[in-house]
């Protein structure tokens, strides 16, 4: 296999996980701003994003013990967004479309930029 090719590959990879890591701390930071929640700035950082993701969704800072729990993690997830998207005036069901695979790209953006 061209080694050329094999590097051009993981760079096209990696700006685009990049691409999709930019565009999810945006939308999340983007909520935080537009729900008056301070430190906005924690959704660029791991870990600290879950504790704004909490902050926004009025929880708990214990659920956090519950985000590292296999598939726990799943129901608190939903939860979580369920109660970000009534935050921002969204349905709160529009959370069960992180389910979906590619779909649960865009529910952040359409909390995050969908006009009320």
């Amino acid at each position: 296999i061209n080694p050329i090719a094999m590097i051009l590959g993981s760079t096209i990879y990696i700006v685009f996980i990049l691409g999709l890591y930019v565009a999810q701390a945006l939308a999340l930071m983007t909520i935080a701003n537009k729900t008056n929640t301070p430190n906005g700035w924690f959704a660029w950082v791991p870990i600290l994003n879950i504790i704004l993701m909490l902050q926004i969704a009025e929880l708990e800072l214990w659920y956090i013990v519950l985000c590292f729990i296999p598939c726990v993690n799943i129901a608190v997830y939903i939860y979580m967004w369920w109660k970000i998207a009534e935050r921002r005036g969204k349905p709160g069901a529009i959370a069960l479309a992180m389910l979906v695979p590619v779909v649960n790209f865009f529910v952040p953006l359409y909390i995050a930029f969908a006009d009320n």
